[in-house]
């Protein structure tokens, strides 16, 4: 998507814009979840939230939001904390426990993502920054502790995201 190729710095737009594209054809159960958001009929801003499995808690439901873009000249004018919003609404009104993300704790604690609420889901590879490994729980079940993987077969698989 060229939103995600302007929205990310060179050394990550291209492999975060094929990640987006991707989610967009890919085919899971349940379902990706994806928004975007237009200003004056172009598109400034695109979000993508995976299904994830966490074994062993087969009645758990989790996702993972990624990838976030907006282009930069929209940036500060709330664009990204509206779509974030909007997909967290989305999952909390379809029974979604938790929603996971790997970002900037300071970006994503305004929407109620934190380490302690992610404490309990091991990410699917390591992490460089793993300080930036966060949940936000919708539904108040947290998992049982185990591996996640991601239900949209080998989208964010690839450990290159990680």
């Amino acid at each position: 998507m060229q939103v995600h190729r302007l929205a990310f710095p060179e050394e990550e737009r291209e492999a975060v814009a094929t990640l987006a594209g991707s989610m967009l054809d890919a085919v899971s159960q349940p379902q990706a979840l994806t928004l975007v958001a237009e200003h004056d009929e172009e598109l400034v801003g695109a979000i993508a939230f995976s299904p994830l499995r966490f074994t062993p808690d087969e009645g758990w439901r989790g996702y993972i939001l990624s990838p976030l873009g907006v282009l930069p000249r929209s940036h500060g004018q709330g664009v990204g904390g509206q779509l974030i919003k909007a997909g967290l609404q989305q999952l909390q009104q379809n029974g979604v426990n938790v929603v996971l993300v790997y970002g900037d704790p300071a970006y994503y604690g305004r929407f109620g993502f934190s380490a302690d609420a992610a404490r309990d889901y091991l990410p699917p590879h390591e992490l460089e920054m793993p300080f930036g490994w966060q949940a936000a729980l919708l539904q108040g079940r947290r998992g049982q502790g185990g591996a996640l993987q991601c239900a949209c077969e080998g989208l964010l698989g690839d450990p290159g995201y990680w």
